[in-house]
């Protein structure tokens, strides 16, 4: 299962439309005879931008990795990653490329340093977490900073690398990365906005999917997104949902 390559036929894309990507891969999931896990379809997306791959997680069953715009797939965590995204902020990843860190809600955590070929565990406290970030100045990471799932919004803080966690207390919101100082992007109700003057200024470079647009949480609940700023295609996923990509 976990070499299981996916021929998913490549979706027709035109820039300014937003397309899934995820059809012929839950398709070919079926066909193996496995079941993504509650709620179904995928569940976040994340970009590796020093190469341009997507990973799609898919609720039970793991990232899969495409680099041809969602033509194919294959399993890309080596049975290391499960559970579903809860949020937004599930996905942490390092803004140069490569690493990423996946932080899952009931089944397993793990980071990768090497774009996905090998993994390095993250030990879930309790059913696991809402969302997380890695301070990846360095070489490995050991200071990760996450929240547990509906507990009070108690946050925890590592400094091994995910091995051990110290409880900081409650009355913690949400987190997330960018790119550098200058030029990133956040979502808001409108869409992905970019600015390349450290915010003084935004432009819309991609509205919400449509099938998505009501999902939208000022707190990152549910709706997960990526940007690629070296090809211009923003990606979105939501729990249960499909997973989409957008080139502007």
């Amino acid at each position: 299962m976990l070499a299981l390559a996916i021929a998913a036929g490549r979706p027709t894309a035109s820039r300014g439309d937003w397309i899934s990507i995820s059809e012929g891969l839950l398709d070919q999931i079926e066909k193996q005879g496995l079941k993504p896990a509650w709620p179904g379809k995928t569940t976040g997306v994340v970009v590796d931008r020093a190469t341009g791959a997507a990973f799609v997680a898919v609720p039970g069953l793991g990232l899969w990795r495409t680099a041809d715009g969602g033509a194919s797939f294959n399993r890309a965590d080596g049975g290391s990653v499960g559970g579903r995204c809860e949020t937004g902020y599930s996905i942490a990843a390092d803004p140069a490329g490569v690493r990423f860190a996946c932080f899952m809600l009931d089944g397993p955590s793990a980071m990768t340093l090497d774009g996905g070929k090998t993994w390095l565990p993250i030990n879930n406290v309790g059913r696991g977490w809402d969302w997380g970030a890695v301070h990846w100045s360095g070489g490995e990471p050991k200071t990760l900073f996450a929240r547990t799932h509906e507990n009070r919004d108690i946050a925890m803080l590592s400094q091994d690398g995910g091995k051990t966690w110290k409880d900081l207390g409650m009355g913690f919101g949400a987190v997330g990365v960018l790119k550098d100082e200058s030029r990133f992007v956040v979502v808001n109700k409108q869409g992905f906005q970019e600015t390349a003057d450290g915010g003084r200024t935004f432009r819309t470079i991609a509205p919400l999917p449509p099938a998505l647009a009501g999902e939208y949480n000022a707190r990152g609940w549910f709706l997960n997104v990526a940007w690629d700023p070296a090809v211009r295609i923003c990606y979105a996923s939501r729990m249960g949902q499909p997973a989409y990509k957008f080139e502007y």
